[in-house]
């Protein structure tokens, strides 16, 4: 009774592919392999072992991962890699349509993923632009600290200050993250 809906929207993978592309928990995307993959939107619809899966977005051999779908269902984000071979988020529409980059930090060596939608328009995310690294492997992991970008103004403002990874923003019911 839990599963009460027509579609889910899930990232498939081949059963061939050796990583579930999850890295450790003193690591960020930035340490995930930047090939091997071969992902996928998709949806599935019935929600049953016989529904039939529909393809929203194949990148060609990248990772998808850190999905989020946005508030009114008709779009979402998700992390991947650019033409440079760094961390990106991307939004989609839910039809394939209206790929693009949001307003997000594009300098050369930073890494951005792992974003969640704001309530009041544009989005947090993670990123390794404070060039900040993990204190117990001596620096050699990059932290992801939180910023906030607003598309309609190009602004982009850091959340928080931190040695160690802020990962998985969410938002509450109260509109905190």
């Amino acid at each position: 009774p839990l599963l009460d809906f027509e579609r889910l929207l899930m990232v498939k993978r081949p059963i061939s592919t050796p990583r579930l592309g999850l890295p450790a928990n003193f690591h960020g995307n930035e340490a995930l392999p930047r090939s091997g993959y071969d992902d996928e939107l998709v949806t599935l619809s019935p929600v049953h072992p016989s529904g039939q899966f529909t393809s929203i977005h194949r990148p060609g051999g990248n990772f998808i991962g850190d999905v989020d779908l946005h508030f009114q269902g008709d779009r979402l984000l998700f992390s991947s890699l650019d033409a440079q071979q760094r961390w990106r988020v991307f939004e989609i529409k839910l039809d394939g349509t209206a790929l693009r980059k949001p307003t997000q930090i594009e300098e050369s060596d930073v890494d951005n993923y792992d974003a969640c939608y704001l309530p009041g328009g544009g989005m947090v995310f993670g990123s390794t632009a404070a060039y900040y690294g993990v204190p117990c492997v001596f620096g050699a992991s990059h932290v992801a600290n939180l910023y906030s970008s607003d598309d309609d103004t190009g602004d982009i403002e850091r959340l928080t200050n931190d040695q160690d990874h802020n990962w998985n923003p969410t938002v509450m019911t109260d509109g905190r993250v």
